[in-house]
């Protein structure tokens, strides 16, 4: 008599769990239609954010810092540390913001022949803030020991294509005692922040520097423009 009853409870109990799982089963489909659409959404917003990255202008600046000429006492060795400098509206992607070239002798006294390749991949959120060369150039003297020999910066051409800029460089000067000291010692002037080359906020403090011409830096630039077309 016990053996039937026990039959009995063992099968409700698989209908009340089959139920359950049927319920379950129920349950969850909606909710893996919920991830399904998710997904979709999520993969359509990456789409769209591709579409966008792709539609933001786009500045390419490929050249050369080609030499440095009119230096003097440029016959023991001349280099040049340049970096870029932009503002806020634009982004460095990809290549080098800063480098320095080979110390190079000077061919005749005259020119330090550099060849020194540049290579930088800008996007673009605003026209404000083009970006600047901004050059330092050292000289060694017959000790071995390094001087700056000038200082100076341009703008990067705004128009694509190949274009050949010449730097005027300058160099600080002191007093009459600072520059017998720098002609007989072999020291020069330098600047304490080099942000008053080119940035706007050190400028009010540029018209106290006394400073002589210095010589030349020759640089070569290769602008190629993306996307400014879509975005006038």
């Amino acid at each position: 008599m016990g053996a039937p009853h026990e039959n009995d409870q063992a099968a409700d109990a698989s209908t009340r769990n089959h139920h359950r799982l049927e319920g379950g089963t129920i349950e969850s489909k909606p909710l893996r239609e919920l991830l399904a659409l998710k997904a979709l959404q999520d993969k359509q917003s990456i789409t769209s954010l591709q579409i966008e990255a792709e539609r933001i202008p786009e500045v390419f600046i490929i050249g050369e810092v080609l030499l440095g000429q009119r230096f003097t006492n440029a016959r023991f060795g001349l280099s040049c540390d340049w970096h870029f400098h932009w503002d806020g509206p634009w982004i460095l992607l990809e290549g080098d913001p800063c480098g320095q070239t080979q110390t190079a002798t000077a061919v005749d006294g005259n020119r330090a022949i550099w060849n020194h390749p540049l290579s930088a991949h800008f996007a673009v959120r605003s026209p404000l803030g083009w970006p600047k060369f901004v050059l330092n150039i050292q000289q060694i003297d017959e000790h071995g020991r390094a001087h700056p020999a000038g200082y100076g910066f341009c703008d990067i051409p705004m128009t694509a294509g190949i274009s050949q800029v010449i730097v005027r460089c300058w160099r600080p000067t002191g007093s009459l005692r600072d520059e017998m000291t720098s002609f007989f010692m072999g020291t020069t002037a330098k600047l304490g922040n080099n942000d008053i080359v080119c940035s706007k906020t050190a400028w009010k403090s540029r018209c106290r520097l006394v400073t002589v011409p210095a010589g030349q830096v020759q640089i070569n630039f290769n602008v190629v423009l993306r996307n400014f077309a879509q975005n006038p």
